[in-house]
């Protein structure tokens, strides 16, 4: 009856561009100079003997701390990364429109999971792209660079704080977080010309100067933009000029990771590794290399287990392989091990390694080294919905640009079009009814029991069968489900669903909502100990009917957004094509439209939470150290204790940068952390030939292929990955 939106984000008329300079242009897929920058070693046999630090995927945190922690020439450091450097398919990662027309997924740059089927969405699977290449899911995503709001930190950071064992100060709070974003990032300002006709404001402060991110916009748009702020203005949700300091709700349109001297994709290789001016000898890449474990100290005995209250577990290296039939090969660590391998290789080689839930290692053939319950428990994600509509003949898309194929289309400016513009809506903004409002609140609130039971009793796989979760992680889901409700659904500046529009598709424009603190959350398990098996995925999309409920409501304003008589947007459109018009005319039919169509996001989170032991967290907050042991920690989006009104990249960037800044702390007395000293501006930062993990952050996990027949059935894929 509909057909499947797998999209997210498209655009419109006169177009307006910027020019880079030829020099800039013609050095724009320039391979990178081997003279400089780490080590990419093209074999095994290359290896050091042992590493100080062994970093777990290569992807957007792996290659940030990778880069912070070299900068100390006296530290060895090695990257581990499944995928492939990259450089083969340069042009589809660096021009950011080939984002769209000729992705990475579904080919070998994805590790192309699928969740389980689905009971909240009519037993569907979800795909699940994750970038499995150097640069992770910032090589192969849509380039959203989003911040948080403030009360979303801050609530992270009491959540951290509240454990009976809270013992750690917690580096969550939000002046020390979005300093460290700041720290990552570079502002490229539009030029007049694209500022005025997108509709573009920005508060230039707010931004970093000098990290190795460049936070830009395309060198090409249109005037159809600059109506975005206007139409949702007429439905009661402002414009925000600043919604990058600590306040993201209303309508903007969002900075792009795109380095404007070249027009090309800024993401954790260009930036971080190859932007490198100097040999950096004490930094080894290997790519290719899949981790299969750690590496304990005295691990050969079985019997030896700990106690996640401890830290007496010591990695002494890690295990990897070339592929699923090849040896395994050991490479010792003389400090730590770093797992930056994304959501779902995170928490996948701790639970291989035997650092998990104990019977679900044990029913995977795991020997169990410490019973850490919070290993992939409360597994989140993003769920978006999408609405199709025809143009009036007055519009020009980018899409309809690219498919004439003129020269226009093949212009680096033309090329750096990515869709940008959103919205975040808080719940007061979404139910502008006071009676409405509190409805929703007080339902989601009494339903909170019952939830947590339901949790409780399906057990670690979701099925019912075999051990209960443990109380500590049923005790931190309530207090990720109170937060929510008293704290994030009451504020004004904390947007539950996010408003997208997308012009990347021939005569189309694709609204769409996505629902952005679930009170829905699964799991993810083992069910084998070899790590070339993939693991389960639940993120349970749709179990509580409030996500269900306020989802619907974004929805529905998506469809005022594009039919009102006020909305200044409904002049450039048609009718509706997905779903027919006349077949939503109640409630119900809008829930049977997005139980059958909508998609992830590509933002799974949560897997291996900073939180205390005793909210069933799998990190301590403040050093993101693995309890139990004693030299491992996690860096990634996997960290997040619940899902935050953002695209994952720049919190992920931040979450980098302040785990390197612990570490180094610890070993080299520097409170401050790494300086910020190697940025992509320098000429051979453009190679763009990453290969990594794809999603939020992904660095080198596992992935997700995109279901090829629904590429076919809408001609053109808009991912707003991140």
């Amino acid at each position: 009856m509909w057909s499947t939106l797998v999209l997210t984000t498209f655009l419109t008329s006169t177009v307006v561009s910027v020019s880079a300079s030829p020099s800039e242009s013609s050095s724009r897929f320039k391979p990178r100079n081997n003279n400089n920058g780490p080590n990419y070693l093209t074999s095994s046999s290359s290896l050091k003997s042992s590493y100080d630090f062994i970093i777990v995927g290569g992807g957007l945190a792996g290659l940030t701390i990778a880069s912070r922690l070299s900068e100390n020439s006296s530290t060895s450091v090695l990257v581990l990364e499944a995928g492939q450097t990259g450089d083969a398919v340069a042009s589809q990662i660096n021009e950011p429109a080939n984002t769209y027309y000729d992705s990475l997924l579904g080919s070998e740059y994805d590790w192309a999971y699928k969740t389980s089927s689905q009971s909240g969405m009519n037993g569907r699977q979800l795909d699940w792209p994750r970038g499995k290449v150097l640069g992770g899911s910032s090589a192969v995503n849509g380039m959203y660079l989003v911040r948080p709001s403030k009360v979303e930190i801050d609530a992270w950071a009491q959540m951290a704080s509240s454990g009976d064992d809270s013992g750690s100060s917690s580096p969550w709070a939000w002046d020390s977080f979005y300093a460290a974003m700041k720290k990552a990032e570079t502002f490229d300002a539009p030029s007049d010309d694209i500022k005025n006709t997108a509709g573009i404001e920005f508060n230039a402060d707010s931004y970093g100067t000098d990290g190795p991110i460049h936070w830009g916009y395309p060198g090409f748009t249109f005037p159809i933009l600059s109506n975005w702020s206007p139409a949702l203005s007429s439905l009661g949700v402002p414009a925000n000029p600043d919604p990058v300091s600590g306040n993201n709700t209303g309508s903007f349109i969002a900075n792009s990771a795109i380095r404007k001297s070249d027009w090309t994709r800024s993401y954790s290789r260009s930036g971080y590794i190859d932007s490198i001016s100097t040999p950096r000898s004490n930094l080894d890449i290997l790519t290719g290399a899949t981790v299969t474990g750690i590496v304990w100290d005295g691990s050969s005995s079985s019997s030896s287990t700990f106690s996640a209250s401890s830290s007496d577990l010591k990695a002494t290296g890690v295990q990897y392989a070339l592929s699923s039939t090849s040896p395994k090969q050991t490479i010792n660590v003389n400090k730590e091990v770093i797992l930056s391998a994304g959501t779902i290789g995170s928490a996948q080689i701790l639970m291989v390694s035997g650092v998990g839930p104990e019977s679900v290692l044990q029913d995977a053939g795991v020997d169990v080294k410490v019973d850490l319950p919070g290993v992939g428990q409360r597994l989140q994600d993003h769920l978006v919905t999408s609405l199709a509509y025809s143009t009036t003949s007055s519009v020009t898309t980018a899409g309809s640009i690219h498919t004439s194929q003129s020269t226009q289309s093949q212009s680096p400016e033309s090329m750096s079009f990515i869709n940008s513009a959103t919205a975040y809506l808080p719940l007061s903004s979404l139910f502008q009814s006071g009676s409405s409002l509190q409805s929703v609140i007080s339902s989601a609130q009494s339903s909170m029991q019952s939830q947590l039971q339901a949790y409780k009793t399906s057990g670690y796989k979701g099925t019912g069968s075999g051990d209960q979760v443990d109380d500590t992680v049923v005790k931190g889901y309530q207090s990720i489900y109170t937060t929510i409700t008293d704290t994030l659904y009451s504020s004004p500046s904390s947007g539950q669903i996010e408003l997208l529009i997308a012009l990347t598709q021939p005569n189309t424009i694709v609204l769409q909502a996505a629902i952005q603190h679930p009170l829905s959350m699964g799991r993810m398990y083992i069910t084998s100990n070899d790590v070339f098996v993939s693991p389960v995925l639940d993120p349970s999309y749709l179990q509580n009917n409030v996500d269900l409920q306020i989802l619907r409501q974004g929805v529905k304003m998506l469809d005022e957004l594009a039919t009102s008589s006020s909305s200044s947007l409904s002049q450039f459109i048609s009718g509706r094509t997905n779903p027919p018009a006349k077949e939503t005319t109640s409630d119900d039919d809008w829930d049977s439209f997005i139980l059958s169509s909508s998609s992830t996001e590509f933002h799974p989170s949560s897997s291996c939470a900073s939180l205390p032991l005793s909210l069933g967290g799998v990190v301590d907050p403040g050093s993101l150290r693995v309890y139990g042991s004693a030299n491992v920690r996690v860096m990634n989006a996997s960290v997040f204790p619940m899902e935050m009104s953002t695209h994952l990249g720049a919190p992920t960037y931040g979450v980098g940068e302040i785990g390197v800044g612990l570490v180094r702390a610890e070993y080299e007395g520097n409170k401050s952390g790494s300086g910020v000293n190697a940025t992509d501006n320098s000429s051979n930062s453009g190679s763009g030939s990453g290969n990594g993990s794809a999603g939020g952050d992904s660095s080198g996990a596992r992935g997700m292929k995109v279901d090829l027949m629904m590429v076919v059935g809408l001609g053109l894929l808009a991912f707003v990955f991140i």
